[in-house]
């Protein structure tokens, strides 16, 4: 008798323990004013901050993928920045107002999709193309042509519109005007 008494006792802390932790689970997992209010802010912490305003975005990213594709990536596929090529100056003058328009369009863009569901790799995308963008700009200030930039700028760019597509935004690339061109201090 005193062998199954000395288990009994020896059980007590045990099941003292799991009660305990029982307990502490019980009250983190809901039960109680304490937890319904830590489940909330969970909740919200996991929800996407910010609007999602899609008719907006293709605005502003269908601007910038014109300005890029148009002024920037197609002069330079076809040579227009080379040394010695007609009408290089004016071609690289437009390659820099266009990537500084597409800069501030694609910096414009991202937060109005910094809420929408799914959105986190269209934002990372934008963030990159604003950085690819800006480069270009100030290296074709400079008159200092890098193709591997300008070729990131025009590939960030499709990616931008690729990752809008799975958010649910179907961009298209729009041609920007003389006006809005000349607009662009960059």
């Amino acid at each position: 008798m005193t062998n199954s008494l000395g288990r009994s006792r020896r059980a007590v802390p045990v099941v003292a323990a799991a009660l305990g932790a029982l307990a502490c689970l019980s009250a983190c997992s809901g039960a109680g004013a304490g937890a319904d209010t830590a489940a909330r802010a969970t909740a919200q912490s996991l929800a996407p901050a910010g609007p999602c305003q899609k008719a907006q975005f293709a605005a502003h990213s269908g601007l910038a993928a014109g300005a890029i594709q148009t002024y920037v990536w197609k002069p330079a596929a076809s040579g227009a920045f080379k040394p010695g090529a007609h009408h290089r100056a004016a071609a690289i003058d437009t390659a820099r107002r266009a990537s500084a328009l597409a800069a501030h369009e694609l910096a414009a863009a991202s937060p109005l999709v910094a809420g929408c569901p799914g959105g986190t790799r269209l934002v990372n995308a934008l963030a990159t193309g604003t950085s690819l963008a800006s480069s270009a700009s100030k290296q074709l200030t400079a008159k200092s042509v890098n193709r591997l930039t300008l070729a990131g700028a025009n590939s960030i760019t499709t990616t931008v519109l690729q990752e809008a597509k799975t958010v649910g935004i179907d961009v298209k690339p729009v041609k920007p005007t003389a006006g809005q061109l000349a607009a662009t201090a960059g």
